[in-house]
Order: structure tokens, then sequence, then C-alpha cells
């Protein structure tokens, strides 16, 4: 479905991906007419013909998979996830901006994503200094 290559014209290289999809896409009749988010959304992209939102779909879909690929090249899908979530948990606790980072390197550092480990955090940053 999927397919990058590095290729070469006039002496210039591009990175090049395809993908290719069997699907049917239309912005004319149908369930299009009848529910008014399609309208909008259509607004939004500048009322494309079915051909222009094929390839803007086709565009979404390649950065989507080019994204999971550099996860699963870089870090993994596991540790992005955690790391996204010690940072919601952390906001959630309402970690004074400053320190949401540390926070999230601290929970990293424990391998607890909890609400515990954000006081235990908060405790030891927040004391009044002697």
């Amino acid at each position: 479905m999927t397919n990058y290559e590095i290729v070469e014209e006039n002496e210039v290289k591009f990175f090049k991906g395809m993908l290719e999809l069997p699907i049917a896409v239309g912005t004319i009749g149908g369930s299009v007419n009848r529910n008014p988010l399609y309208a909008t959304c259509l607004n939004l992209l500048d009322q494309p013909n079915s051909q222009q939102l094929s390839q803007i779909i086709t565009a979404v879909g390649l950065c989507q998979n080019l994204a999971a690929l550099r996860a699963l090249a870089i870090e993994g899908i596991q540790r992005g996830h955690m790391r996204l979530h010690a940072r919601a948990i952390a906001i959630k606790s309402q970690v004074p901006a400053h320190l949401v980072d540390d926070c999230c390197k601290f929970m990293e550092l424990r391998k607890k994503y909890d609400e515990q480990t954000v006081q235990a955090f908060l405790d030891f940053h927040m004391k009044p200094k002697l």
C-alpha cells in the first residue's frame, strides 16, 4: 500500500512517498448532501473536486504513515505514548507550567505514571527552601 523512495531529478534528490488505496471518493451526491458536517469540511478545503479530495486524503495518509514509522524507529510507540500520558497527568494534577517537563522526567525515571508520583514530585519541588 505504501512505498517510499529517494529519487533524483536534475541532480536534486527528493523523498517520494506513494500510497495506493482502493477507495471511492466523491464530493457530490449521496450522503455528502445530507450531512452538514461534510459540507463544512469541503468548505474548509475550498470545495475540492473528487480528484483533489482523493489527493488530500492520500497526502494525509502518507503523513500518518510516516509519523508512525518515525515513532517506531526513534522511540517506539509505547514510550511515546507514555510521554504523552505523563504530560496529561502532570497538567491534570495542576503542576505549574514551568515544572511540567521536569515532572514528566521524574515519572519516567520512576516508571510510575500516576497522581501519587506527581504529588511526590510536587512535595519536593514546592516545599519551602531553608
